[in-house]
């Protein structure tokens, strides 16, 4: 999902996340979230409300920022979300030798426990990419309500999807393109197919990664695409016929 550089928003950003990620401007509150042995995480909170999103960014320089604008429209929706940085991602400050900054379910489920210490009544874990990864493979063991996956590889720094999906209770959706050389979808479709969720649904789409897959366009102003719409209805608990 493509997101304006801060020079692009008003001389005087609404907050210090608008700052770092750009349009839209809405308001946010930068959180830290402490970790083992000094390690600290750092996120941004937009909406209200008990139920939750915690979202798991991509692999590059974007961290939680490429969740950002897909965050402030689940705002108006009666979502909170919680946007996290991983280690070595964003402002977060970890020590990138110790077996917590390998350790990416670790940081996933910290970011879940700050999230119900902070009035989170129902928590969805949606990840994009290495994010897809790292959320599925941590939902179930902290007993998340649901569980978005968006194009995570079936491996990746050292998670395996493979081993997860069969023992999904929680309601699972994956979203991935065929044509995607990053993700193997006919595997993936498969995995969610074996998963024993009662509510599970593999969404294939005709092109994009990530979180690419929530936008319209290429540009903030495109709007959402319907994938944006289904995870939506994942996260507020409607599941449909899935």
């Amino acid at each position: 999902m493509t997101t304006t550089s801060s020079a692009a928003t008003s001389a005087r950003p609404a907050n210090a996340v608008v700052a770092r990620c750009g349009l839209p401007d809405a308001a946010a509150t930068p959180v830290r979230i402490g970790g083992s042995a000094g390690n600290i995480l750092t996120g941004a909170v937009v909406g209200t409300g008990p139920t939750v999103a915690v979202f798991v960014h991509e692999t590059g320089r974007q961290g939680l920022c490429g969740f950002w604008p897909y965050a402030v429209w689940l705002g108006g929706q009666g979502v909170r979300s919680v946007l996290l940085d991983l280690c070595g991602h964003g402002d977060s400050r970890c020590d990138l030798g110790s077996d917590f900054a390998g350790d990416i379910p670790a940081q996933v489920a910290m970011a879940v426990a700050w999230a119900r210490a902070h009035g989170a009544r129902r928590v969805t874990l949606v990840g994009a990419s290495m994010g897809g990864t790292a959320v599925t493979v941590t939902a179930q063991r902290v007993r998340a309500d649901a569980v978005v996956d968006l194009s995570g590889p079936v491996e990746f720094l050292g998670m395996d999807t493979a081993t997860a999906f069969p023992h999904l209770t929680l309601p699972t959706l994956v979203v991935a393109a065929d044509n995607d050389p990053d993700t193997d979808a006919g595997r993936l479709r498969a995995l969610v197919a074996a998963a024993p969720a009662r509510h599970k649904r593999f969404l294939g789409v005709a092109a994009g990664h990530g979180w690419a897959t929530l936008a319209a366009g290429p540009f903030l102003g495109d709007g959402f695409s319907a994938v944006a719409g289904v995870v939506r209805d994942w996260v507020l608990g409607r599941y449909g016929t899935a």
